[in-house]
């Protein structure tokens, strides 16, 4: 990683400081002192932990955090210096085509030429991997679904409980994504003193909470075309089940 000298490394909502760490590590220390990691998170309190956290394991790096939508502000990132930005986990699958889209073209403006952007994708996978991956024996997909319900009585102080729906995941093959649901089991009325009316759900009603697409290799190279970025290279696990993809820019 001796390219990374003296650029900023942009992560994109960065939350915890577990990905990051990894190719941080894979920086020669007598180089990390060139380095600047600007971690991007509309969490101050993720940032200020994860900040506090990479300072003890990189004394060398400066970091320079910034509390932001990157989505929509992609503006207040800085772009004095050569940057790499980076986007792991698999965030972008949870976007639709179009936010994906534009998110990848807006990037791409922001951007100067020799820039990188090293982007995590869920690649396609068998249908019972896929299945067993969203619907776990230990309901830990599922938890994480059904917490949406109390997140939304925290905001808008309703009565959803969480008991009255069950969790539903497939995927869709037409849409090359994994759907998640909740799933009413009773004829439900729920309230919230910030709405005017009662929400109405029957009994094997669906609220669609989540979408998580997968991407094949052919999909990933439509990215060049989408976003004006050149692949210079993919790394993928043993199983061919998960991607990072480095783009380079070019200006015309």
């Amino acid at each position: 990683m001796n390219q990374l000298n003296n650029k900023d490394i942009v992560e994109l909502g960065s939350g915890d400081c577990s990905k990051i760490s990894i190719l941080l590590n894979s920086i020669p220390k007598h180089n990390l002192d060139s380095i600047n990691y600007i971690p991007v998170d509309v969490s101050y309190s993720a940032l200020q932990g994860s900040s506090e956290e990479l300072l003890v394991l990189f004394p060398e790096l400066s970091i320079n955090a910034i509390i932001a939508d990157f989505v929509n502000q992609l503006n207040v990132i800085p772009d004095n210096r050569e940057c790499m930005f980076v986007f792991l986990g698999s965030t972008l699958g949870n976007f639709t085509e179009d936010i994906a889209n534009k998110f990848l073209t807006e990037l791409s403006s922001k951007m100067n030429q020799g820039d990188m952007f090293l982007l995590g994708v869920d690649l396609l996978k068998p249908l019972h991997i896929l299945h067993n991956a969203y619907n776990d024996s230990q309901n830990i997909t599922s938890d994480f679904n059904k917490n949406i319900l109390n997140v939304i009585n925290d905001i808008i102080d309703s009565d959803f409980n969480i008991n009255d729906f069950e969790h539903k995941a497939f995927f869709n093959e037409q849409k090359s994504r994994i759907e998640m649901h909740l799933v009413a089991k009773r004829d439900l009325i729920i309230m919230s003193p910030f709405i005017n009316s009662e929400i109405h759900l029957k009994k094997g009603e669906n609220i669609h909470t989540e979408n998580s697409y997968k991407f094949s290799h052919e999909q990933i190279k439509n990215f060049e075309e989408i976003s004006g970025l050149k692949i210079k290279e993919t790394y993928t696990d043993a199983n061919n089940w998960f991607a990072l993809v480095l783009f380079e820019k070019f200006n015309n």
